[in-house]
């Protein structure tokens, strides 16, 4: 063997090495984490050793051929930190911080029924009300210009109105919702905040972001970790309380058996696996991203390394799944264990779409919850 020879097994072999010991501390510091996690406080030692091997890593990989965005990367938890809040926050609050955050929010709907006399009532239900770390609230976005509020959107706050009952229910986005469904909403549900939030397609490292979807994506993990509470995207009806998903630090439903939706979230402020997420979007490849890569895949792939921040509802949230969607519109799937069903509207025939009531389905999935919606009374506390 030639000295040129030796220098490229050399080289090879160096590679081979770099990447063997990446993975084996990869899967010690998973180990690590796991057993010095009290919940969800790490220790300061863990996050140094976290800080220290993810930024080699990092070099490390660079010098590998590329992947997709949709493959997870070990991300730097020093950057990420600890919950800035553990302590349980009310509906009030929640409203006092974002008018602090963005004075020219305003209610846009009814508010007699006021957060301090609406409280809490869902929290007798099943869980007792001092296990309740989540706000209750619900976060929708409402970003762009081209957007249409729709009949089911409408649907959506409804049945948040009737079965979560929230505090307050916060729309987030640059334009404020019109036409004929929602002045509907706005009559019908009560305590609707418009918080106005620019418009950005920039990610955190300052790529500018593929899809339009992205922008809601990165803003609802942002919204959680600030204020906590419920996200939901404007497509999800809900069917009961969600109280008993509230005493989890965060959840999230499952979508496949390889990932998991951000379409439905439920978190504490500052939940740490809702800064995981985001922590993503430092490592955005602009044209690279998959549609779905860092709301679906990489969310499951941090849920198997981190399982102890997060509970993961198997079937009632995000089932059907989009795969099944013709369940919805046009065939029957058997609801009663769902705390929500997502809708998928975007796989949706057009022919399917509903402009009203009239044109749903009555036997089908959709018309069955629309009917079981419309007989369920608001919680009325005047």
């Amino acid at each position: 063997m030639n000295t040129k020879d030796k220098c490229w097994f050399l080289r090879r072999l160096i590679t081979k090495w770099k990447t063997i010991t990446a993975v084996l501390a990869s899967l010690s510091i998973s180990l690590l984490l796991y057993r010095s996690v009290s919940m969800e406080r790490f220790t300061d030692a863990s996050l140094r050793l976290v800080s220290s091997f993810s930024s080699s890593f990092s070099s490390s990989s660079s010098s590998s051929s590329s992947s997709s965005a949709s493959v997870f990367r070990l991300f730097d938890l020093s950057s990420v930190g600890e919950e800035s809040d553990i302590r349980r926050i009310t509906g009030n609050e929640v409203l006092r911080m974002i008018r602090a955050d963005y004075p020219t929010t305003v209610a846009v709907s009814n508010t007699i029924c006021t957060l301090s006399k609406r409280g809490e009532p869902n929290d007798t239900e099943a869980v007792e009300s001092s296990d309740l770390i989540v706000p209750n609230v619900v976060h929708y976005t409402f970003m762009g210009s081209d957007l249409n509020f729709t009949f089911l959107n409408y649907l959506s706050y409804l049945s948040v109105e009737r079965f979560i009952q929230p505090d307050a229910i916060f729309v987030h986005g640059d334009t404020v919702p019109a036409g004929k469904w929602w002045n509907t909403t706005v009559r019908m549900v009560r305590n609707i905040y418009h918080v106005p939030r620019p418009y950005s397609n920039t990610s955190s490292n300052g790529v500018l972001m593929k899809f339009p979807a992205h922008v809601t994506d990165y803003a609802r993990a942002e919204i959680l970790i600030r204020y906590g509470g419920i996200y939901l995207d404007a497509d999800v009806l809900s069917l009961k309380s969600f109280a008993p998903l509230r005493k989890f630090p965060m959840t999230i439903g499952r979508e496949t058996k390889d990932g998991l939706c951000n379409g439905i979230m439920i978190a504490r402020r500052g939940a740490l696996f809702v800064r995981l997420i985001l922590e993503q979007y430092r490592s955005y490849e602009g044209e690279a991203e998959s549609w779905a890569g860092k709301s679906v895949f990489n969310i499951h792939t941090l849920a198997r390394l981190y399982p102890h921040l997060v509970h993961v509802e198997e079937s009632s949230l995000n089932k059907p799944n989009w795969m099944e969607v013709q369940q919805l519109y046009e065939g029957f799937r058997d609801t009663s264990r769902n705390y929500a069903v997502h809708l998928w509207v975007r796989r949706w025939p057009k022919q399917w779409l509903p402009s009203g009531p009239t044109d749903l389905k009555k036997s089908a999935t959709v018309g069955r919850i629309y009917s079981m919606i419309m007989v369920k009374k608001s919680n009325n506390c005047l």
